[in-house]
């Protein structure tokens, strides 16, 4: 089993120093931002602090090793508001996903996310002077015509968990180790309607490892819980944007890295999950989680991300069938997100 993951390891890397070398597009600041809003409810509420969790539906999001962690055949959606308010937002953001796994084969998941903005309104050019811009386009609000916006990315995720056994030399001690590994490929549009009607297209790939060990197979006391490690690396090859004109943009390679630690309470059935997760792209950012669940039904979760609070709630019903919502502060308004997942393994047929 050593030669597989070792081999992993050394083809991830080896592709990042490869396509480290930047060749002849530009890099745009914000070029395919709208990959950056969080997917996933219950990640949303932890502070988006989830690299090193990553084990629903929102894997192929945050670590696409994490997919290999969920069994059976999950259904996920979700619905964000994005400002504005709840019945009038800003935008608007969807999920819906499908993932299965194939017991020791690994899983394979299949994803599609959308940003979408309605009532965008259509002004003329003006000029470059300033007070004219701001007198001017005042003006043509008058008898202005609108188009919409919409940005789309559809993600296919492959991923396996590997276990491998390291023999400390001391009798009695060999500790298991989960290292999942994935891998996403992705295609994004992002389109402009009527009548503008002009499209960019890209294609895309991630890839992830998690490092997962039991802290009981060290201490001869079972009361502990399990420790985990993360790390994905985004647009690995610094994923090409081409619009209609055949301007192309690049979204710069991300990093982001993670650990998080999840403590059982069996004196009152519950369990504590706390986590870290630290990203870089432009510049580096920060989140944090915790997440308190009591009888594997009731979950409380809170976290912060660039200084800004975030507050969720899950609950598994019944069958499968889970419910989870999300709370974010921000200036331009708060988002609300709400989200499904079902899980079909657990349907008697």
């Amino acid at each position: 089993m050593r030669t597989p993951i070792l081999f992993s390891f050394t083809l991830l890397f080896s592709v990042v120093s490869i396509v480290s070398a930047q060749v002849g597009q530009n890099k745009a600041r914000y070029a395919g931002s709208y990959l950056e809003i969080p997917v996933g409810i219950r990640a949303a509420g932890l502070g988006t602090a989830f690299v090193a969790i990553a084990d629903d539906g929102s894997a192929f999001h945050w670590n696409p090793a994490g997919a290999s962690l969920t069994t059976g055949k999950l259904i996920s959606t979700e619905y964000t508001s994005l400002f504005g308010t709840v019945s009038d937002p800003l935008s608007t953001f969807i999920h819906t996903g499908f993932q299965m796994d194939f017991d020791k084969l690994g899983a394979v998941s299949l994803n599609w996310i959308r940003l979408s903005v309605d009532d965008i309104p259509k002004l003329e050019r003006i000029g470059d002077d300033p007070d004219t811009r701001k007198t001017g386009s005042i003006n043509s609000l008058d008898g202005r015509s609108f188009f919409t916006n919409s940005q789309d990315a559809i993600y296919l995720t492959f991923s396996r968990n590997f276990t491998q056994v390291i023999d400390f030399g001391w009798q009695f001690f060999k500790v298991p180790y989960q290292i999942p590994i994935g891998v996403n490929f992705k295609y994004l549009r992002q389109s402009f309607g009527a009548p503008l009607n002009y499209s960019s297209t890209g294609i895309g790939i991630d890839a992830g490892m998690m490092i997962i060990t039991d802290l009981n197979d060290y201490s001869a006391k079972k009361v502990w819980g399990t420790f985990s490690l993360g790390c994905s690396i985004n647009d690995l090859t610094n994923t090409i944007v081409t619009w209609e004109n055949n301007s192309q943009f690049s979204i710069p390679r991300s990093v982001i890295w993670g650990m998080a630690y999840k403590q059982p309470l069996t004196f009152i059935n519950s369990q504590v999950l706390v986590s870290y997760q630290s990203s870089v792209r432009y510049q580096t950012e920060a989140a944090v989680g915790t997440e308190f669940t009591y009888d594997n039904t009731y979950s409380l979760r809170a976290g912060t991300r660039n200084n800004e609070l975030t507050l969720g709630a899950g609950l598994f019903l019944f069958n499968g069938l889970s419910i989870d919502y999300a709370f974010e502060t921000h200036d331009l308004g708060n988002p609300h997100r709400i989200g499904l997942s079902f899980n079909l393994e657990s349907v008697k047929w």
